[in-house]
Formats: C-alpha cells, structure tokens, sequence
C-alpha cells in the first residue's frame, strides 16, 4: 500500500531539518569564518575535521527523530500484538520516554553519529575539495559540480553503509523487561 510507504514521514522530515540543517549550517560557517579568520581557505584535513564536527553535533541533536523513523518504518514487520503503533513523531517521542525513559530516545545513537560523520567526512569535505581542485580542469561550470558531486556521493554510501546498518538494527530492536 502506497500509504504504508510514507510511515514515519514526520520523523523523517524533522529528522531531516535538525540533521541537515546543523550539518550544512555548521560546515559552511566554519568554513566562512575560518576562510575570515585565518585569511584562506581551509586545507582537505581542516575540511574533513569540519565535516566529521558537524556531522557528530546534527546527528546527536537529531537522532530521537531519527529512532522515531526507524521504528514507525520497524512496525509493520512485527507481530501485531507487538507493534508500537505511533500516531506521529511527538507520540512516538511521548511513548519512548513514557515506556523506555528520556535517555533512551538516544538509542543507536553512538552508531547514529558515527554514520553521519563518515558520511559527512564522504560527501561535504570531498566535495568543497574536489569543486576547489577540478576547477583547474573544468573551470567553474556542470562538469566541476557533477564531478564532485559523484565522488562525495560515492564515497558517502561506501562509508555511511556500515554505520547506517548497525544503526538500523540496534534502533529496531523492542526493550525488553527484566525481573528478578
């Protein structure tokens, strides 16, 4: 069912502002004060410290959304008697900390932060660098930008897929209640 396909798109859209707007907001403001500060333009290692900064702090910030999403996605796969039933992103934020406690709407987030700064460290620095480099080549035009864009592209799905996995299966996983 097509309605089905768009669970947790509340989660995901909020995941998506937090996430994406504090990586890119975070990155181009270092790069712009820096570039003020310090009179030039960051080197490829200063980037990737950059990338991997704000990747870690969107993350973080971002993943009680992010596990929101990932368990709207996870229900359907469960048995009935077993599934969450979320209405939107705010009652799945509700029940978490209701059911689970207010830290645990940070589960998966170690593997979470790591995802996104590897794919960060693949898309954002490759990509301010490649742009800088190909320049040379292409001059400042599509070819330049679509060439950047492809190697930051695959170097953010070669990198972010292990953590993305990881990620996904601790998400997913139902707590589960211990009495002695």
């Amino acid at each position: 069912c097509i309605r089905d396909s768009y669970k947790g798109l509340g989660s995901a859209l909020m995941r998506q502002m937090i996430y994406a707007g504090l990586r890119l907001g975070i990155f181009y403001t270092v790069l712009d004060v820096s570039k003020d500060k310090l009179g030039r333009s960051l080197n490829a290692s200063e980037k990737a410290l950059a990338s991997l900064g704000s990747g870690a702090v969107g993350a973080f910030i971002a993943t009680p959304f992010d596990l929101a999403l990932v368990r709207f996605q996870a229900d359907g796969a469960l048995p009935v008697d077993q599934r969450r039933n979320y209405r939107n992103w705010a009652d799945a934020l509700g029940k978490i900390i209701r059911t689970e406690g207010f830290f645990n709407l940070w589960k998966g987030a170690f593997p979470t932060i790591v995802r996104a700064m590897s794919m960060n460290l693949g898309m954002l620095a490759p990509y301010e660098e490649c742009k800088q480099r190909f320049r040379k080549y292409f001059g400042d035009g599509y070819a330049t930008y679509i060439s950047s864009s492809f190697v930051a592209g695959f170097l953010a799905a070669f990198l972010g897929l292990p953590p993305d996995n990881m990620k996904t299966k601790i998400q997913k996983m139902k707590a589960v209640s211990y009495t002695h």
